[in-house]
Formats: structure tokens, sequence, C-alpha cells
């Protein structure tokens, strides 16, 4: 499947360096300029519906090996919106909704029948988080570092049941965005997260993950993007250690002056005590 997977990326990117010239004509402001590492201005605001599509037939156990469990596919959808306060330009306000969809299946099902969206005792949705968030740069003299922290709140009951759909706790998560210029096409963004997982009455034991990102990022044009990725993240509870490593690709494109799509895919290569699948991502984005 992810060859498949990857093909289709291929074309899009293949597809944004043919239009690279017309593309950059246009006398448009960019969006890439609005990396997540830049606040908004004041009065700016911003709203992205980002799907995240990850399917898995194997499992990474505690010895690092894969483990054939069958096909298990988990859907988020979210719903961000971040707005540019007037009354000061260091700080952004927003909040986020995340719906959730799994679905249990034997191994040579497409992971794609996620999107019949049924209930039963295989397959859930169900509107999972909500929760306010605020970004701020914490330092005026450095332009692209900034600081992110949300805090979701469970909406649905029994989400770690069956079919397992979510963890079912209150979720703090922080994320500190960095960009570095490498040239007029290139671009490094990292990302270092803190996200804390505590427990609810009916949940297990709470958690946290350090998630570190990387994303080089390559601008044929003003209008578009294509990059690659990689993402480490362990995970500490009192349940023991867990991680996984995954790397993919991706592209953006502008297609009007506020309107922005994007399509990547990951795949998890390591891992311990977790999923050995992989991701497909779709998103858009509104800028105003």
């Amino acid at each position: 499947m992810h060859k498949h997977i990857y093909k289709f990326i291929l074309f899009v990117i293949s597809l944004l360096a043919i239009n690279s010239v017309g593309l950059g004509q246009e006398e448009t402001k960019s969006l890439n300029t609005y990396t997540p590492s830049v606040l908004l201005s004041e009065g700016q605001f911003e709203v992205k519906l980002y799907n995240n599509l990850y399917t898995q037939i194997d499992y990474f156990n505690n010895d690092g090996e894969k483990v054939n469990t069958g096909r298990s596919s988990y859907m988020g959808n979210f719903i961000q919106v971040l707005y540019g306060g007037a009354n000061n330009r260091n700080i952004n306000w927003g909040f986020d909704i995340n719906v959730r969809s799994v679905r249990l299946d034997s191994t040579n099902t497409s992971p794609f029948k996620i999107f019949q969206f049924e209930n039963n005792d295989y397959s859930r949705t169900t509107i999972g988080f909500i929760g306010p968030k605020i970004k701020f740069a914490p330092f005026k003299n450095i332009e692209k570092l900034s600081v992110q922290s949300s805090f979701w709140i469970p909406v649905s009951k029994n989400m770690e049941g069956t079919p397992w759909l979510a963890w079912q706790k209150l979720t703090f998560w922080t994320q500190v965005f960095y960009d570095y210029k490498l040239s007029e096409k290139f671009n490094l963004f990292s990302e270092v997260d803190v996200l804390m997982r505590i427990k609810e009455k009916q949940s297990s034991t709470s958690h946290v993950m350090l998630p570190i990102s990387s994303f080089l990022s390559y601008f044929p044009n003003s209008k578009s993007t294509v990059y690659v990725n990689a993402q480490y993240a362990p995970t500490i509870s009192t349940d023991g250690y867990a991680y996984f490593a995954k790397a993919g690709v991706g592209a953006k494109l502008q297609l009007f002056p506020s309107f922005e799509i994007e399509v990547s895919a990951s795949n998890f290569f390591a891992g311990k005590n977790q999923g050995a699948g992989g991701t497909i991502d779709f998103g858009l984005r509104y800028l105003k």
C-alpha cells in the first residue's frame, strides 16, 4: 500500500514543478511566509481542516519486531481556528475540534472503508476532543520562534473501549516551532513537543509523549512547497517505555490568495510497543 501512496505524492510533486513558472508570476500574497512558527498579525484569522488517516496491519512489539494484527484504521479530522488578537501582536488565540473514527477489519481490506463512518462492534465515529489554545512569541528578537499550547477535553465516553478509538484523557499539548532559512529555495523547520495525557476515572494510566520533528522544505515558487520530514516520538508512562520513528513526504499548493491545500504520507519504520503502519494526510487552510 505504501508504494501506491508515495507514487501519488510524487505525482503531486511533479505537477507542482511543472506549474512552478506560471504560479510564480501571480502577484498574490504567498502563504509560504506563514509557517507554523509565524504568528498572525492583528485581526488575521486562520482556519484549518486537517484529515489524518493512519492504518496498520502490523505492530511493533516490546522487542521492536513486527507482529501481524489485522487491519486497523484511525481517522482524525481536526478543525483548528487561530486569531491574531487586537490587543497584543505577540499572542494568538484559538480552539480545536477533533472528530475521531476507527475501523477494525481483516488484513486485506482497504483502509478507505473507514469513510463509511459506521457505528457497530468494529467501527465508530464521534467527536473526541474540543479545547482552547494559545500561541505566542517568547522572544521578540527571534522572529521565527513560537510556542503553542493547547488543552483538549474529551467530550465522548468510553473511547478506550471496544473498538478502541482514542485515549480517554485530558491532553496538554505544548509545541515549540522554529524556522531556519537555508537559502532562497530551502527552509528547515523544527518542532519539539511535550504532550501530556492525564487519565480520567475510567481511563488507563497517564503518560507523556515527547515528539521531535524536522521538515526540509523546497519552494519551487512562491505558491508551492514540497518537503520531506522525519519524527521520533518516545512515550513514558507507568506502563513502560514506547516509541516510534517515521518519515514521509508532502506538498502544499496555494490555489487562491487565501486558500491552500496540502497532501502528505508517512511510514512508521521503527518502534517499540507502537503501531507499524503509515499515514495519509490531506489538509485545507484558509488565512485572511
